[in-house]
């Protein structure tokens, strides 16, 4: 009985071993969904003409879940692309799907460089910042700008607007810029001609509450004041952060004293449903 029992036990080993390689073979493989496996299998795949230059990937280029990656390029990556410029792209990690996100709502591409891009939680709304003049109608000052793409309309939006649909008129800081987790709101630095003392702003793109981004006429742009927090003499603004729900934003400003002497940078949140202003990174009393 005893020796029954280890050829039985042998045998259940067996067919469990069995069973497992099956499952591990190429053919099994093959019909279970797989994502697109990245990079190491795309570097063996040819690249269609791909020209040489570079890729760079953002610190905010990557939604949520990890599936989307935005990105810019040098590199001819999709067809159509002869601008000769950097633009920037998604891929999707599930699909491998790549597509090119600095175009206009025709699909027309960049006839300028763009790069930086930001990218929505969900991986719909992208913003980047771009030197063309051609992606909005709406751009009518020939600098830098800032925009966001809808992957789902496939609409591209100037979004770098004043509060009376003015123009960028100072870049600095300008490329300076976060999307909320759902791309409603984009926090920005940056000046406009006419409005003095203001350097960040939130740019509100469904203020009715109906799902539908830049609407026309109906996208709002409001001043972030840092200099209400404290008596400081507020300049250049360096960066800018912003909180999922776009209620905080963050902004570290260029300050002086009241005598004009250089101070170096400080951090302001505000709290834009109590309209207050606090500076964070003052130290402990």
């Amino acid at each position: 009985m005893p020796g029954r029992r280890a050829r039985c036990s042998l045998s259940f080993l067996w067919v469990l071993g069995a069973s497992l390689l099956a499952l591990l073979a190429p053919g099994v493989r093959a019909q279970q969904a797989a994502t697109w496996s990245g990079i190491v299998a795309d570097e063996s795949r040819p690249e269609g003409g791909a020209a040489v230059g570079y890729s760079v990937a953002r610190a905010r280029g990557m939604s949520a879940d990890g599936r989307f990656i935005a990105f810019d390029s040098e590199r001819t990556l999709v067809a159509g692309d002869t601008n000769g410029v950097a633009d920037t792209f998604v891929r999707d990690r599930f699909t491998g799907a790549l597509s090119r996100i600095s175009v206009s709502s025709s699909g027309t591409q960049a006839n300028g460089t763009s790069n930086h891009p930001v990218i929505s939680a969900d991986g719909r709304q992208i913003a980047f910042y771009s030197v063309a003049t051609n992606l909005d109608p709406a751009d009518t000052n020939s600098q830098i700008d800032i925009y966001v793409h809808d992957r789902v309309t496939g609409t591209t939006r100037l979004v770098s607007v004043g509060p009376g649909g003015e123009a960028l008129s100072i870049v600095n800081g300008a490329i300076a810029y976060r999307l909320s987790a759902s791309g409603r709101f984009v926090a920005f630095v940056g000046h406009f001609t006419g409005v003095f003392g203001k350097i960040a702003w939130v740019r509100d793109r469904d203020p009715d509450e109906n799902g539908i981004f830049d609407e026309p006429a109906l996208a709002t742009t409001t001043a972030i004041d840092g200099a209400t927090a404290a008596p400081y003499n507020v300049g250049l603004a360096s960066d800018i952060a912003l909180s999922d729900d776009g209620r905080m934003v963050a902004v570290a400003v260029a300050a002086d004293d009241e005598q004009y002497n250089w101070l170096g940078y400080r951090v302001f949140v505000h709290d834009r449903d109590l309209g207050t202003t606090v500076r964070v990174d003052a130290p402990l009393a």
